[in-house]
């Protein structure tokens, strides 16, 4: 890794050791001005709700909750979002799955079925509703979201300013000019 505002810093490990990855990055790159330009994956969601940057420190992490994890937003935010996403998806495969049955209990409920039901939810071209944007499993395999609703967001250390919007991209109303087509 190099230091200094000309460098980026990549994190892509998990919340339990970014506390240890910060302490190591000021310890190699001593003073403000020498720290590189930090980036961190979505795991770094979780350590910024639970702890605070020290003062100085500018983080851009990935968000998978986009805007929305801004103040005012139906009183979900972060990894509570997320959480609300998956059981609503459980929710809509197990409606999918048993719809048109006229006696209780013809489908037996497994995480087989519920899959099942995920993928028929796939089939809509609108993708599958969710509060932290649309969720698509269009891609070649039918596993992995396409065009999910991204963000990159900016923190600065003990600023007690909320996340900063740097880039909004998937499917949005509003994405960022600069995302990819």
């Amino acid at each position: 890794m190099q230091c200094g505002p000309e460098s980026l810093a990549l994190y892509t490990a998990r919340a339990d050791d970014f506390s240890n990855y910060l302490s190591a990055v000021q310890d190699r790159c001593v003073g403000d001005a020498n720290m590189p330009k930090l980036m961190a994956g979505d795991d770094a969601t979780k350590f910024l709700l639970d702890r605070e940057l020290r003062e100085g420190i500018q983080l851009d992490y990935i968000d998978f909750t986009g805007k929305r994890v801004l103040p005012g937003d139906d009183g979900l935010v972060g990894r509570s979002m997320l959480a609300f996403d998956a059981v609503h998806l459980v929710r809509q495969a197990v409606q999918k799955v048993t719809e048109g049955q006229t006696v209780v209990g013809t489908t037996p409920l497994n995480g087989l079925a519920v899959w099942y039901g995920i993928a028929r939810l796939s089939e809509n071209p609108e993708g599958i509703r969710a509060i932290s944007g649309p969720i698509d499993f269009g891609s070649p395999t039918g596993q992995v979201p396409v065009r999910k609703a991204i963000s990159v967001m900016r923190v600065e250390g003990k600023s007690g300013r909320a996340p900063e919007v740097v880039m909004h991209c998937g499917r949005t109303p509003e994405p960022s000019p600069t995302c990819p087509r």
